[in-house]
């Protein structure tokens, strides 16, 4: 203001500066708040998009796993009818065990492979003189038949 009370028609160049240092202050706190904000929400939603990734490539790697277990009970039943001329009746580790040296483990229980209807839990039938049907239970509910 002047002397008569009016208002100074512009204002004095330290005003303007510390109006733009305001200004500036206020822009570099809203662009921060929006970083934040954008840094959360890119996180929450990567963390949604790759949370599912990692189950499907643990139940993959317990399916390969699963697949080299009977893989390997398979060579016992085939070890176990050359040398008997047929088929196990059982494919268990009390039968097959002295074939199987280490009897493969179920990656989904951690305990060994047995027959029943679980994931990691195989199917066996002798279907007569050295005849025999062998099929895995997998993660997603599918049969993986050894051949």
């Amino acid at each position: 203001m002047d002397q008569t009370g009016a208002h100074d028609a512009l204002p004095t160049s330290l005003e303007v500066d510390v109006r733009r240092a305001i200004t500036l202050i206020v822009i570099f706190v809203l662009i921060g708040v929006g970083a934040v904000t954008l840094y959360k929400v890119l996180n929450k939603a990567s963390k949604k998009a790759t949370g599912a990734v990692p189950t499907k490539q643990i139940d993959k790697a317990n399916d390969i796993a699963v697949q080299a277990g009977i893989r390997a009970i398979q060579i016992g039943i085939d070890t176990y009818t050359a040398t008997n001329g047929a088929a196990p009746m059982t494919a268990d580790q009390a039968t097959l065990g002295s074939m199987i040296s280490p009897w493969p483990k179920n990656p989904f229980t951690g305990a060994p492979m047995a027959p029943g209807p679980g994931k990691g839990d195989y199917g066996y039938s002798s279907l007569g003189g050295t005849q025999y049907s062998l099929v895995a239970h997998l993660s997603a509910g599918t049969d993986y038949t050894a051949h």
